[in-house]
């Protein structure tokens, strides 16, 4: 009989990964329930920006399992979020430096621990 090994988390993935959650949930429930938002990011930013935000924050969320599963496709969908983040935002002149934070944190955090990943 053959067991795969199991590969503790850090509680350090662990913290970011649920901090995330809770990020991620509060920003949609706060898109999606309160249409006075919605009106003024669409008004601020433009007619896309909020759905992009959506599909971004979405697979962001999907990367944050891989990281919490410790699987090496979490960083990479993460990383790849923030390049698609990085370039929408730069293209339609609203990048700021707090924005990219979390993505850089969930980032680093995650590499500390690559070799740990499967």
């Amino acid at each position: 009989m053959h067991e795969e090994p199991t590969t503790n988390r850090p509680v350090l993935l662990t913290f970011i990964c649920i901090l995330g959650w809770v990020y991620i949930a509060i920003g949609l429930f706060t898109f999606l329930m309160m249409p006075a938002t919605k009106t003024e990011l669409i008004k601020t930013y433009g007619e896309t920006y909020p759905y992009v935000t959506i599909i971004t924050d979405v697979i962001v969320f999907i990367g944050l399992i891989g990281i919490f599963k410790m699987r090496i496709w979490g960083i990479f969908l993460v990383g790849f979020m923030f390049i698609i983040d990085v370039t929408y935002t730069y293209i339609h002149a609203t990048a700021s430096v707090w924005e990219y934070l979390p993505f850089i944190i969930i980032i680093l955090s995650s590499l500390l621990y690559l070799r740990r990943m499967r």
